[in-house]
C-alpha cells in the first residue's frame, strides 16, 4: 500500500488524496475507495470510513479521528495513536513503535531495533504490504525502506541520516 496524508500536506505521484497501492490492494483517502483482491471498499472483511476513518477486518480496525486499530492482538488511536499487534505497536503523539525486534517514537521519534534507534518528527512509511508517505518522509517494505528529505537507514548495517531520512532494512528494500 502506497499512503499519502493530505493531511499532513502530502503529495503522492500528483495525488492529493492519499493512495494507498499494495500487491493486493490500493486505496485512495478523499472518498477512501477500496481494492484487493477480493476487498472492496469494504475488504474481504475490513471496511472503512474516511472521516472518523474506521477500519474493520477479520483482525483489525481503525478509526481516524480517535484511530483506533484492532489487529490480533494489535490496537492503535489516534492522538494518542496506540497501536499494537503480535509484530508491532504504535503511539502518534509519542508514536512508539515496538516489534519483535524493534520500537519507535514520534516526536523525539526514538527507534529502537535490536541495536537501533532514531529519532525523526515527520516520516513515511512502507511495508511489504504497503508504503506510506508523510510530506517528506516514506517507507517501503519487502520487508522495507524509509526514505525522506535526508535521512536514509540500512538494517543489517543500518545507516543513518537525519532530520528527514530514508531508511532501508536488510531484507527490507
Amino acid at each position: 500500500r502506497s499512503y499519502t496524508d493530505i493531511d499532513r500536506s502530502c503529495t503522492d505521484s500528483d495525488s492529493r488524496d492519499r493512495s494507498y497501492i499494495g500487491k493486493d490492494w490500493s486505496y485512495t483517502d478523499w472518498d477512501r475507495s477500496y481494492t484487493d483482491w477480493d476487498r472492496s471498499y469494504t475488504d474481504w472483511d475490513r471496511s472503512y470510513t474516511d472521516w472518523d476513518r474506521s477500519y474493520t477486518s477479520k483482525d483489525w480496525s481503525y478509526t481516524d479521528w480517535d484511530r483506533s486499530y484492532t489487529d490480533w492482538d494489535r490496537s492503535y488511536t489516534d492522538w494518542d495513536r496506540s497501536y499494537t499487534d503480535w509484530h508491532w505497536s504504535y503511539t502518534d503523539w509519542d508514536r512508539s513503535y515496538t516489534r519483535k525486534d524493534w520500537s519507535y517514537t514520534d516526536w523525539d521519534r526514538s527507534y529502537t531495533d535490536w541495536d537501533q534507534s532514531y529519532t525523526d518528527w515527520h516520516w513515511s512509511y512502507t511495508d511489504w504490504h504497503w508504503s506510506y508517505t508523510d510530506c517528506d518522509r516514506s517507507y517501503t517494505d519487502w520487508d522495507w525502506s524509509y526514505t525522506g528529505r535526508d535521512r536514509s537507514y540500512t538494517d543489517w548495517d543500518r545507516s543513518y541520516t537525519d532530520w528527514d531520512w530514508s531508511y532501508t532494512d536488510w531484507d527490507r528494500s
